[in-house]
């Protein structure tokens, strides 16, 4: 009890410390700072009993407003994106991100890239649509009789291919295409 009670106190002396920090990673923006340091704060504050190493108070603290600050930005941007999977064991993930958008109209995207996912080669189509459909690289592998390597290959490869189909139908709307 005595230990925890130091460790807060550890905690609220590096306060100031914080705070510059914050204010680093929010490019001089003074509120947000100060909001940041108060989250980090009361984070650090009630997982105090989870700290094993007690050496190192700042750096869990700078830690903690930085993943904080990362989950924010995240969180708040707004640009429409479309996510062609981010790796093999995610598959061919589209995610259509626009608090303005209609269900109808997203609808109308996801058919939009299924329908180029149609033209893309019959080889890295089929391992791309098995995979969408939850199977895992080694089911996918012994469904199709071929190594793992290649059905990774060819998903790589299939939505590399689709992400080209894509890409030039969509170059002046206002959105990005990321791997």
């Amino acid at each position: 009890m005595e230990n925890k009670k130091m460790i807060i106190e550890e905690i609220l002396k590096s306060r100031h410390k914080l705070f510059l920090f914050s204010l680093k990673l929010l490019k001089n923006n003074v509120q947000s700072a100060e909001d940041l340091t108060q989250d980090a704060l009361q984070k650090a504050i009630s997982n105090v009993d989870n700290l094993k190493n007690t050496d190192n108070i700042g750096g869990w603290l700078y830690t903690i407003a930085r993943n904080i600050f990362i989950n924010n930005y995240r969180k708040n941007k707004k640009k429409l994106t479309y996510y062609v999977g981010d790796s093999f064991e995610s598959g061919v993930i589209v995610s259509i991100i626009d608090s303005y958008d209609s269900v109808q109209n997203s609808e109308s995207n996801v058919d939009f890239i299924l329908a180029q996912l149609k033209r893309v080669s019959p080889k890295y189509r089929e391992c791309i649509e098995l995979h969408m459909g939850g199977n895992k690289i080694n089911e996918i592998a012994a469904m199709l009789n071929i190594p793992s390597g290649t059905v990774k290959s060819r998903i790589f490869m299939g939505r590399k291919e689709l992400k080209g189909k894509i890409k030039p139908a969509l170059e002046n709307l206002d959105f990005e295409i990321r791997d």
